[in-house]
């Protein structure tokens, strides 16, 4: 690939060579998107050691986001699951915030140790 001299090489990546691309190349060119996103500083109001959080912001309006239990021990509880349903909540779509699951997640949703971030009508939820 041609770049022009006075271009940063992070500049010219596309993503047709991410799975080509030299691991140590990926992780510099992820922090610079990182360090350009949030001028060097962790993002505001952000908890580092809270693996749960998630922006409130990213939340449509009239909805409502939890996480509620997916998994104990690698198990699923199916009579909790239609629990869940039956009280409105459904899985966050994945596709909707990439950024909370990793690059490579062939999921449909989110997850975090045996958690799933959920979506419901904020009418229900208010009303619960």
């Amino acid at each position: 690939m041609a770049t022009n001299m006075n271009q940063s090489p992070l500049a010219a990546h596309t993503p047709a060579t991410e799975e080509s691309e030299d691991p140590r190349a990926r992780a510099a060119r992820r922090l610079a998107e990182l360090q350009g996103h949030w001028g060097g500083e962790l993002p505001p109001d952000t908890d580092t050691s809270d693996k749960f959080y998630f922006d409130p912001k990213i939340v449509p309006d009239g909805w409502s986001y939890e996480w509620k239990m997916w998994t104990v021990w690698g198990k699923q509880d199916p009579s909790y699951q239609v629990e869940l349903s039956g009280n409105g909540w459904e899985a966050v779509p994945a596709k909707r915030h990439p950024n909370l699951m990793p690059d490579d997640w062939t999921g449909n949703s989110i997850e975090r140790h045996g958690m799933r971030l959920m979506e419901r009508p904020k009418f229900i939820t208010d009303k619960a």
